[in-house]
């Protein structure tokens, strides 16, 4: 008996060009797939940053919000960098004065800003208003310098 069958239906199987096609559109997927999760990391990542960021302009609201003579006196209202040195005022019983404590506040804060955010630092200035603060953590990220800002009135 004869094969009736036209010869596309009577060779099963694949042709090379066939493979060779199939094998590119899964690599272009793949890629595809494979980038999709490097730019999450990333995002996460920098998700990650924000809410330090985040944590640590409220941690110096909150310090503010402690010791409000010492916003009061102006000794909150430009804060930048890591000062040089600052008493230690862990103790109760130290008996540090409003001006004391915020060079202890921002010493704290930006030493944990520098150690928690890659290169990070923090600011804290007047706004336009005088019971205004403008709080600014920055950091280093491989795009470029990222910043959060606060706005806060103790």
């Amino acid at each position: 008996m004869k094969n009736t069958l036209p010869y596309h239906l009577s060779n099963p199987g694949f042709t090379m060009m066939e493979v060779l096609v199939t094998i590119v559109v899964l690599s272009i997927g793949l890629l595809g797939l494979a980038n999709m999760q490097s730019r999450s990391i990333q995002y996460s990542q920098h998700a990650y940053y924000h809410g330090i960021a985040a944590q640590q302009a409220r941690d110096m609201a909150d310090r503010m919000r402690s010791n409000i003579q010492g916003v009061l006196a102006g000794f909150y209202d430009n804060i930048n960098g890591i000062p040089a040195a600052a008493p230690v005022c862990f103790d109760p019983n130290a008996n540090c004065t409003t001006v004391e404590i915020s060079q202890f506040d921002a010493l704290q804060w930006n030493n944990a800003n520098a150690n928690i955010l890659p290169q990070g630092t923090g600011t804290v200035t007047v706004g336009a208003t005088p019971s205004l603060f403008n709080i600014q953590v920055s950091w280093q990220t491989s795009e470029g310098a990222k910043t959060y800002s606060m706005r806060f009135q103790p």
